[in-house]
């Protein structure tokens, strides 16, 4: 009798056991299914943000991108057009060329040794006289030479001279005649500048005439080699309008 009761009461105790890890079982799946959609959320934003940054990177990084690329494609530009040293420098040369080719000299100069040949020259009777009749050297395009005219008052009075230089032909080594124009010629003598002067009697003037080798011949043809002849001409006045020949020098440059 006591022991059927005495496993009645375990039976009750088991019972409210179980009983009670039901309860605890079913609030804990209550608790747990009431707090997965929360997560659910959360992973969802957190997935989201992630989402985000990666678009935000990735449109930094494209915006990067295309400028290097913009960036390349300048230096590159710049690379492509800008000159190398050589170039740069055969450049200057080309150009320094070409300015002193058009460059003409405004006046021109007697050395201390052309005027030392003149005076050895101007003898008592010598009306006048040259340094020299042709260039020293061969000439070159952009160069120029100095010839050096002495005149020498032989008569009793003063008088008053002129002088007057001009070109007279040009022949190629063949001995055959150059085309030229004048116009064009007068730039080789265009440095000069001859103004009228009074020589006591025995009384000497020295003049530099300056030969210039200017780059053209003709508005459309550039200069040749050959030999390009000048005449200088010493006039007297006999009055205001009236010249007497007093003396004439045909000369020449040598152009290579």
């Amino acid at each position: 009798m006591q022991n059927t009761q005495k496993k009645g009461k375990n039976r009750k105790v088991v019972f409210s056991v179980l009983v009670g890890v039901l309860f605890l079982l079913q609030i804990f799946l209550i608790g747990c299914e009431s707090q997965k959609p929360n997560e659910i959320n959360n992973l969802n934003n957190v997935v989201q943000d992630i989402n985000k940054r990666t678009k935000e990177n990735t449109d930094v990084q494209n915006v990067h991108s295309e400028d290097m690329t913009k960036n390349d494609e300048s230096t590159k530009g710049t690379t492509e057009n800008k000159e190398s040293p050589e170039d740069s420098s055969q450049e200057k040369e080309s150009l320094r060329d070409k300015i002193e080719s058009i460059i003409i000299p405004s006046s021109y100069e007697l050395s201390s040794e052309d005027i030392e040949l003149l005076n050895k020259k101007l003898t008592k009777g010598t009306k006048a006289t040259m340094t020299y009749l042709t260039s020293k050297k061969v000439m070159s395009v952009g160069e120029y030479f100095v010839f050096g005219l002495g005149i020498t008052n032989t008569g009793l009075e003063k008088k008053k001279f002129h002088v007057d230089v001009e070109f007279n032909k040009a022949k190629d080594d063949f001995d055959n005649i150059i085309e030229t124009d004048e116009s064009v010629m007068e730039k080789w003598l265009s440095g000069n500048r001859f103004e009228d002067f009074e020589l006591d009697s025995l009384e000497q003037k020295k003049i530099p005439i300056g030969i210039f080798v200017y780059d053209k011949i003709k508005a459309d043809k550039k200069t040749a080699p050959g030999t390009y002849y000048f005449r200088a001409t010493v006039s007297t006045y006999r009055n205001a309008n009236y010249l007497d020949k007093y003396a004439t020098f045909d000369f020449n440059v040598r152009v290579k």
